[in-house]
């Protein structure tokens, strides 16, 4: 299966959160951890690198890849030219994909910003407790 030779680990990790509603590994790591900086649940501060990969991971999430969805969802092109079966199924993979690619290759501002917020709300959360 072509996803599960792009990415064997996350596949698996959606595969056995579908079947039990509870993600494992590195992916619910990520969730959880992404759950607390969202809702101020810091003990302590957030190092540059999480904050980037946690702001390029929303950006990611909540902006590129709707865009990419819509962009996907637009196209009409005659069946020769058009998209086939198979890649109408894995578009959402395909667009998440492109989205996490996206986010890392590219200086986007809003990532930037975020990550500067992320550190300022979390330094401010350690400064309270």
């Amino acid at each position: 299966m072509v996803t599960e030779r792009l990415m064997p680990s996350a596949n698996a990790e959606l595969m056995s959160t579908r079947a039990t509603g509870e993600a494992t590994g590195e992916l619910g790591r990520r969730q959880s951890q992404f759950s607390r900086v969202l809702a101020g649940e810091r003990s302590r501060a957030v190092s540059e690198d999480e904050a980037t990969r946690i702001a390029r991971d929303l950006v990611a999430v909540s902006l590129v890849q709707p865009l990419l969805k819509e962009w996907r969802d637009a196209e009409q092109s005659p069946p020769p030219f058009g998209p086939g079966s198979g890649e109408k199924q894995f578009r959402a993979m395909q667009d998440a994909n492109l989205a996490q690619e996206l986010t890392r290759a590219q200086r986007f501002p809003l990532v930037e910003r975020l990550t500067r917020d992320l550190r300022r709300g979390a330094a401010r959360m350690e400064g309270r407790t």
